[in-house]
């Protein structure tokens, strides 16, 4: 078992790894669609499709990669069941996965509370998702009884935390994309560089949720 330690968790080398990759995989698929978008701008469709089904799909896709490289640690856990043995247990968890976000992706810009609050939409994917893997985990665990409730501090440092790292990711990505914009004679970074570092900004609060999930097991699998 490791320590319950959101700060410890948040500098080890397996979850700095998986939001690395996240990083660069996310900025690869930005700058790819945009191009793309930029290609079929005349067609109206088409160009619909590449910005509101392709990048989202990929953008959750990338998400669901961060999470299986994350797991276990990302419910505090140092063992566990396999991934695998979590997503191929049975039939359709990895599209219901995949679905999940997507339509989440879709839905929560135009709630009327979460459409002005753009910073909660990345970690409220992470957090479905997140769960979702937990159900699973607790199955394989034979847990009969868990709780999906993290406790209202929790949820009040979800609530604080994630617009607050949002912003932080956003002014971050404005200020060195500048200066990569002048030092190249080109535009566009600070985007690329807002998607690649948004969830670097914004983990913490997926990790109050999901340590929230994962301290129930602890006594099962110490």
């Amino acid at each position: 078992m490791i320590p319950d330690n959101l700060l410890t968790i948040l500098l080890s080398p397996p979850l700095l790894s998986a939001l690395l990759l996240y990083g660069l995989l996310v900025m690869v698929l930005e700058y790819f669609t945009a191009h793309l978008h930029h290609a079929v701008r005349e067609v109206g469709f088409t160009a619909w499709v590449v910005e509101h089904v392709l990048l989202p799909w990929g953008r959750v896709l990338v998400l669901l990669l961060f999470l299986m490289l994350a797991y276990p640690l990302l419910f505090g856990l140092h063992s566990a069941p396999p991934m695998p043995d979590l997503l191929w247990a049975h039939d359709g968890r990895v599209s219901t996965l995949i679905n999940t976000a997507f339509i989440l992706s879709l839905l929560l810009p135009l709630a009327p509370l979460l459409g002005n609050l753009k910073g909660l939409v990345l970690p409220v994917q992470a957090i479905a998702m997140a769960t979702l893997l937990f159900h699973w985990l607790t199955l394989a665990l034979n847990v009969a009884e868990v709780s999906y409730w993290p406790g209202w501090p929790a949820l009040l440092a979800i609530l604080i935390l994630a617009p607050l790292t949002q912003w932080a990711a956003h002014h971050s990505a404005h200020w060195l994309g500048g200066h990569l914009n002048r030092a190249n004679n080109r535009e566009g970074f600070e985007n690329l560089l807002y998607e690649g570092l948004l969830l670097f900004f914004q983990v913490p609060a997926v990790l109050v949720y999901t340590l929230a999930l994962g301290r129930q097991l602890h006594t099962i699998l110490l």
